[in-house]
């Protein structure tokens, strides 16, 4: 794959990261799903995980906002950089987001 490795794993961590954070707030059930699928010159990361139910955006819960965020400003230019997108979805005590990857072609940019 032609992916910087700094971009994938910032993508990785920033989402995990935002993960174990909301598990972390459970009482309940403490789930993390993550799938990475690389097909047809694109790398599409699935990830799922619980929530306390009090997820209602993509804003952080942190006291000091101005210090901390969940990382999807960085999640956002690394999909703007591989031409790519992602959407999320918070239903319940879930949060799943799915980005998409397009692998750069040699001679574009």
């Amino acid at each position: 794959m032609k992916f910087e490795e700094k971009d994938i794993a910032s993508l990785l961590g920033n989402i995990l990261d935002n993960a174990i954070e909301a598990c972390q707030k459970c009482q309940a059930k403490r789930v993390i799903k993550l799938q990475l699928l690389y097909y047809n010159q694109a790398l599409v990361l699935k990830s799922e995980n619980s929530t306390d139910g009090l997820v209602r955006d993509l804003r952080t819960r942190k006291k000091n906002q101005a210090e901390h965020g969940l990382g999807m400003k960085g999640v956002q230019v690394i999909v703007d950089r591989y031409n790519g997108d992602w959407d999320y979805d918070i239903e319940d005590k879930y949060f799943r987001i799915e980005v998409t990857l397009w692998e750069p072609r040699q001679g574009f940019s």
